[in-house]
């Protein structure tokens, strides 16, 4: 799961605050078992890739991995996912 974040140019797109290339760890995160660690990589996401309303070049990247973490895994959180 989540195999191709190593394709997307991360360093080349950029989040609200710079440069995008910690969203892969955040996308990981969404997939911990731990629930401190999915709940600290999805308000990563939420602050760094729709700071505002706004959305980022990164923010399209990481949609169908969003989308693969909802229909791969058991989220607790799918609604706010």
């Amino acid at each position: 799961m989540l195999d191709a974040l190593e394709h997307i140019p991360w360093q080349d797109l950029e989040h609200a605050f710079g440069k995008a290339t910690a969203v892969p760890r955040w996308l990981r995160g969404l997939a911990a078992p731990m629930q401190q660690q999915y709940t600290a990589s999805l308000n990563q996401l939420f602050q760094h890739l729709v700071q505002d309303g706004v959305r980022y070049n990164s923010s399209a990247a990481a949609v169908p991995f969003l989308y693969e973490l909802l229909t791969e895994t058991v989220q607790q959180d799918r609604e706010r996912l």
